[in-house]
């Protein structure tokens, strides 16, 4: 799973910055760019931490994460790029239904999904290694269980609960002489 936690997005500042350390009147930030900036963020200014943010779906869970957005886009496009952003609006929804086929049509806009790939475009030019140990990591855990295996392995701890729960003594009932004492 990519690792968000340390990056932000702030209401009324362009880009993607990556969260330092906190001070006593805000965060101390780093632009997320060819040549980063380091500044301070005031405690009034609106941070929005990427791994929280999702887009609304249609389907029953109701949002999507927009790290599971990006990491579609990287299984995708890894290259970065995917799209050009001052395409037509309608260019660039299609795009988005396909990669995530279930989007909310109606609360979901074109500017969104620009930043979204803005995004996409800043995190594989800034750290594109913490795109590569996602996928790493996703081809390890396919390879090391497969599904025959798990199946097996979990009828087999159904069978052993089942059997120590019809072995277990009942716990015996407090009697009065007991609890006069």
């Amino acid at each position: 799973m990519l690792d968000l936690k340390e990056y932000a997005a702030i209401a009324g500042k362009p880009g993607l910055y990556k969260i330092l350390k906190p001070t006593r009147t805000g965060v101390i930030i780093e632009s997320v760019e060819e040549k980063p900036q380091r500044t301070t963020a005031n405690a009034t200014a609106k941070v929005s931490l990427l791994k929280e943010i999702t887009i609304y779906t249609t389907d029953v869970v109701g949002s999507a994460t927009l790290v599971s957005i990006l990491e579609t886009l990287y299984a995708k496009y890894p290259e970065g790029t995917p799209v050009n952003t001052k395409s037509d609006p309608a260019d660039l929804l299609e795009f988005f239904g396909e990669i995530l086929p279930d989007y909310d049509r109606e609360r979901v806009y074109a500017s969104d999904v620009k930043k979204i790939v803005n995004w996409y475009n800043l995190l594989l030019g800034y750290n594109p290694a913490m795109f590569e140990e996602v996928t790493a990591v996703d081809e390890a855990e396919t390879a090391e269980t497969p599904i025959a295996e798990n199946a097996a392995a979990e009828e087999t701890t159904s069978e052993v609960v089942e059997a120590t729960a019809e072995e277990a003594p009942k716990p015996k009932k407090a009697t009065k002489k007991a609890k006069a004492e």
